[in-house]
């Protein structure tokens, strides 16, 4: 480097070479010669941490490298194989959502609308639970920043679409194998002592649970279509303010019903039966339905977290003394642990 370049501002150096890099980038595009590079820039950890604490000029200046690779990719100039792809977004994502705007401000001859498109479509090529990871690294930007962030919400769509779907097959396995577990533990309850009650007893709570829960779902589904009607709309702060309202009612109406259940279980076992033998076990049972009305209200995630302890705090105990004394709190613990038995390892065989 001349001393006539040593003494220009250290801005002015690092674009130059940029510009350079860049230059070279377009002619090993054109040789299909750029895989090496998309390595040695994945790897770059010094410019990761310099890229955290430099001033905005130095970060543009360092995105405008990620730029040329992230629309090569997209446009298909470059192949390269899933890791390096991985590797190439989980490195240089985050810095792109966060000097975009300035990208927007100086574009220096960049295409802003090809960088959009090309960050969805890359993103759209690795594993869904990759995938879940950064769209929820946008999210969160997009929320923040709004017009800042990249808008990739077309991309986003086509991932939910696709999660939906395997969502769809995994619920279609998990109410196959409820269906069945249900049906035998009905069965195995006719070897209670008095069957009819406790049978009765534990329909009843599960029939509670089951309609407090659909309120919480009904709230969910409204949140999915608001979020996705701001989304296409890009506005990030109603989005914010809906997510809120929605989960607070959600909550507070679980927390009416978990009073309410605590408090007058027993009055209120009144209301589906007038046997006073049924409505005694029913209140036996209200240890168990209360806290799972409460975790209904924190939606399906929470609800699973909940059943998941119940394996351990309940159904060891249970399958250890269900065979000496089988009784309704027992067949009600039991649909609650065989749930998670048999449902989770499916929904991980098809994840």
């Amino acid at each position: 480097m001349t001393k006539k370049e040593m003494g220009k501002p250290l801005i002015a150096r690092i674009s130059k070479q940029v510009d350079n890099i860049n230059f070279l980038l377009e002619i090993l595009l054109d040789r299909q010669m750029v895989e090496e590079f998309v390595d040695l820039w994945v790897n770059q950890e010094n410019l990761l941490k310099l890229h955290e604490r430099a001033s905005l000029m130095v970060r543009y200046e360092l995105s405008r490298v990620s730029v040329i690779l992230f629309i090569a990719m997209g446009t298909r100039k470059l192949h390269c194989c899933s890791e390096a792809r991985s590797g190439l977004l989980q490195a240089w994502f985050g810095p792109m959502l966060l000097d975009f705007g300035w990208l927007q401000r100086c574009k220096k001859g960049l295409d802003m609308k090809a960088l959009e498109e090309a960050m969805g479509q890359t993103l759209l090529t690795l594993p869904l639970k990759q995938q879940y990871v950064l769209f929820m690294e946008w999210f969160r930007c997009f929320s923040r920043n709004g017009s800042e962030c990249p808008n990739l919400s077309k991309a986003f769509q086509i991932w939910w679409r696709r999660s939906f779907l395997r969502g769809s097959e995994t619920h279609a396995v998990e109410s196959s194998l409820e269906l069945w577990y249900t049906a035998i533990l009905v069965l195995l309850a006719g070897y209670v002592k008095n069957a009819t009650i406790a049978i009765d007893a534990f329909s009843i709570c599960l029939n509670f649970n089951t309609w407090e829960f659909m309120i919480c779902v009904g709230l969910f589904g409204a949140a999915i279509v608001r979020v996705a009607n701001e989304l296409g709309r890009g506005n990030a702060k109603p989005l914010k303010f809906a997510i809120k309202t929605i989960m607070s009612e959600s909550i507070c109406i679980g927390m009416v019903f978990f009073i309410l259940c605590l408090g007058c279980w027993h009055q209120i076992s009144y209301l589906f039966t007038s046997d006073e033998l049924v409505a005694q076990v029913i209140s036996s049972l209200s240890d168990l339905l209360v806290f799972s009305v409460l975790f209904n209200s924190f939606q399906a995630i929470l609800t699973d977290l909940c059943l998941l302890s119940c394996e351990v705090k309940v159904g060891v105990p249970m399958v250890r003394n269900c065979a000496k004394r089988m009784k309704a709190d027992n067949v009600y613990n039991a649909i609650l642990v065989v749930q998670r038995a048999l449902t989770a390892p499916a929904k991980a065989a098809i994840n």
